[in-house]
């Protein structure tokens, strides 16, 4: 079987990195790659959360997306609470990249092709909140194919 996703996914891209303090990253990144935009952090506590398919209670993480090239980004995720799919790859990899993400509009059929292809989604949530709106994500881990890949939705208007 083959993953026919790609038609699927937005220009929008990401490479994630779980880090230990994400303004000391972000310090750096103006430092040294010299980016003109000032980037700010936010707290992501999403309203659903989920690693190896077992519910996170309380997941707390501290993000900041900070535009590299056009639509491809750098994302320095910051674990704020113990448990789940970042602290732990944080406390086995300390500062380090973690996954490659994608956008899509048609997020369903993106998780059932992975599904089908029996990966391994070691990360959910599902977010809802006035400033970025209602959005979720998982990562996938596809037998014999290095690292993880994100599939994130493309944000929809906030539900109260």
């Amino acid at each position: 079987m083959r993953l026919n996703i790609w038609e699927k996914l937005t220009p929008r891209t990401h490479v994630g990195y779980v880090v230990e303090d994400v303004d000391r990253c972000l310090r750096a990144l103006q430092e040294t790659l010299c980016c003109a935009e000032e980037v700010s952090s936010y707290v992501f506590t999403p309203v659903r959360a989920r690693a190896c398919g077992m519910p996170i209670e309380n997941l707390s993480l501290k993000i900041a997306m900070c535009p590299v090239k056009g639509d491809v980004y750098f994302e320095y995720i910051q674990p704020l609470s113990p448990g789940g799919f970042h602290y732990l790859s944080f406390l086995s990899a300390g500062d380090a990249m973690n996954h490659a993400a994608f956008c899509t509009d048609e997020y369903e059929a993106c998780r059932e092709e992975f599904r089908r292809l029996g990966a391994v989604f070691v990360f959910e949530a599902e977010a809802n909140d006035p400033q970025n709106g209602y959005r979720r994500c998982f990562y996938a881990k596809l037998d014999g194919v290095p690292g993880v890949l994100e599939i994130l939705e493309n944000a929809t208007a906030y539900r109260p």
